[in-house]
């Protein structure tokens, strides 16, 4: 096989390239004499060898987003038991009388009673939760509250596999409607930005937006207060910023 360099007109040993004088015998090499055959065989390879570095690349970059997906998070927020879950749900009715009659009150709501009257609702009857937007097979929601934010994690089997949905965010009820800035979004631990995130945001999203009545509360709160493992939300009274609604 040739090889790439700069051969010499004495002896034919062919030296690489930036060397002056020859290797072997020592004559001042004649630079015109390259081996532009084997020259361009060596580029060809290094080009060759080069690509399959980006693709071996390449490869591991989706292996790694792949492997985020599929790796599961495990839901940080407290569980409760069946009494919580009828606590939240006697609160919720208590919530809406009081708005209804234009009181202005405050209820404290724990991670316990919301994770467990969350579990509740998607025990209760599964076709009816697949008929609220649980299109993506969610049976699972696990909601862990923090001082500075709270975490929501949806959970879903897809075949042999156990996939994870997480939004990250803060109340935002400044307008008519109860809303969540979304400070991060997760699938599985692989972050999202961009259009994905906002595709997984509306999907997730879907979900808590067939809940109808949990929702008529939600959208009459004035404030929402949040705390390690708890919440304290207030109605907004006669003054409220929903008065106008029909």
């Amino acid at each position: 096989m040739s090889k790439a360099g700069v051969k010499c007109r004495r002896c034919g040993h062919v030296n690489a390239f930036g060397k002056v004088f020859c290797g072997k015998c020592g004559r001042r090499l004649d630079l015109s004499q390259v081996n532009t055959r084997a020259l361009a065989k060596s580029t060809q390879t290094t080009s060759d060898s080069t690509w399959r570095l980006v693709r071996f690349l390449i490869f591991l970059v989706l292996l790694a987003m792949v492997t985020l997906t599929l790796w599961p998070v495990i839901p940080q927020g407290r569980m409760g038991t069946a009494k919580d879950a009828k606590q939240l749900e006697q609160k919720l009715r208590g919530l809406a009388r009081a708005e209804k009659s234009g009181l202005h009150v405050f209820e404290i709501v724990s991670e316990e009673e919301i994770n467990a009257y969350l579990s509740a609702v998607l025990e209760q009857n599964e076709e009816a939760a697949q008929a609220r937007g649980m299109r993506m097979g969610i049976n699972e929601i696990n909601v862990q509250l923090l001082p500075t934010e709270f975490t929501v994690v949806m959970l879903a089997n897809w075949g042999p596999l156990r996939l994870s949905y997480e939004v990250t965010g803060v109340p935002d009820i400044a307008g008519l409607r109860f809303g969540v800035d979304v400070r991060s979004i997760r699938w599985g631990h692989l972050p999202l930005f961009g259009p994905p995130a906002d595709w997984m945001e509306n999907r997730l999203a879907s979900v808590f937006l067939q809940m109808k009545q949990e929702r008529k509360v939600l959208d009459r709160l004035g404030r929402c207060d949040l705390g390690q493992g708890r919440a304290r939300v207030v109605t907004t009274g006669k003054a409220g910023r929903n008065q106008e609604e029909p």
